[in-house]
């Protein structure tokens, strides 16, 4: 009640004031013209600021959209690999003398070798013997245990646990990893592995030292994993080193992913990778020669 006693005043002015100028521009053209014309400005500026507001909250949702239309590229972009060309129905391989339907389950496998799944780092280390990586996908998005994990940069990773909305990565820069590499302008290759200190630097070793080795060439994955697909950038050779008494080079390699910086990778699930580990794990069979007897 006080508050009405001393600003009720101050209110029914206002409210007064404000039904003159509604009268003023119903009944005068000129004066209607000018309010309408506030109107459409000030209706412009607060339409602005709403949708800038709104795209600044919708930042992560276009983000996230953006990631799964690059998997998809990423996908169909390892798919071309392995079709060599498309004519009358049948899809033929670069080292295929015969041409077969492309329906057939050899071409679906061969054509889908690798699929890629849009995740987002939620967690990272860098500083640490064995550094790891959660992401925010896990089975419910098909994430597997030892599905490589990469980005826009290079590689990142590989999946050690999977959750149904997480998984852990074991990083690069971890002392168990051993990735497959090989220098791409001659494609020797050897063994990627960190061991410790620098993050931005690992170690390439067992490159036989007769191969030509020179600071810059371009390190890039083999393909002989059955994690990473062949051919994805790794880094540049920063040193390179026969040590006395071996055949083979220890290589420093200048990594070209800043692990530091990572935010959004692609999962890569290889395909064939259960049949491939069937196939080496099954036993060998040993081969005996028969010793002819002396007459």
């Amino acid at each position: 009640m006080t508050f009405i006693l001393k600003y009720g005043s101050f209110f029914l002015f206002l409210f007064l004031e404000g039904y003159c100028l509604y009268l003023t521009a119903q009944y005068n053209k000129k004066a209607s013209d000018v309010a309408q014309s506030t109107e459409r400005f000030y209706s412009g500026v607060i339409y602005n600021n709403f949708s800038s507001l709104n795209k600044y909250f919708s930042i992560s949702e276009m983000a996230d959209s953006l990631a799964n239309q690059n998997a998809a590229l990423l996908t169909r972009l390892e798919s071309v690999k392995y079709n060599n060309t498309v004519e009358t129905g049948t899809v033929r391989f670069p080292l295929d003398t015969f041409a077969v339907s492309p329906d057939s389950p050899r071409v679906k496998l061969a054509l889908e070798k690798f699929q890629y799944i849009a995740a987002e780092v939620i967690d990272n280390s860098i500083v640490r013997v064995d550094n790891y990586l959660t992401l925010n996908r896990g089975s419910l998005s098909g994430v597997k245990k030892d599905m490589g994990v990469i980005s826009a940069d290079g590689i990142v990773g590989i999946v050690r646990k999977v959750s149904p909305n997480y998984s852990l990565v074991m990083s690069l820069l971890h002392k168990q990893t051993s990735i497959s590499a090989m220098i791409r302008r001659n494609r020797n290759f050897g063994s990627l592995i960190w061991k410790g200190g620098n993050p931005k630097h690992m170690t390439l070793e067992y490159v036989p030292k007769h191969a030509e080795v020179v600071k810059g060439d371009t390190v890039v994955t083999s393909g002989f994993s059955e994690v990473f697909p062949g051919g994805l950038r790794v880094g540049t050779v920063a040193d390179a080193r026969v040590d006395n008494g071996t055949n083979f080079y220890t290589i420093d390699v200048l990594l070209s992913n800043d692990l530091n910086k990572a935010r959004y990778v692609y999962v890569v699930g290889n395909m064939g990778m259960e049949e491939l580990r069937d196939l080496r794990s099954e036993p060998q069979p040993d081969i005996k020669i028969k010793k002819k007897r002396k007459p």
